[in-house]
């Protein structure tokens, strides 16, 4: 169970890496 969490950890870490490397550039944009 423990090394689920940790994975569960990972990739939520993951999709929000991801996340800010696509909003990122739009962000800039609207400035």
């Amino acid at each position: 169970m423990f090394w689920w969490i940790l994975l569960g950890i990972w990739g939520l870490g993951m999709i929000w890496f991801f996340f800010e490397l696509i909003t990122a550039p739009e962000m800039e944009d609207h400035c």
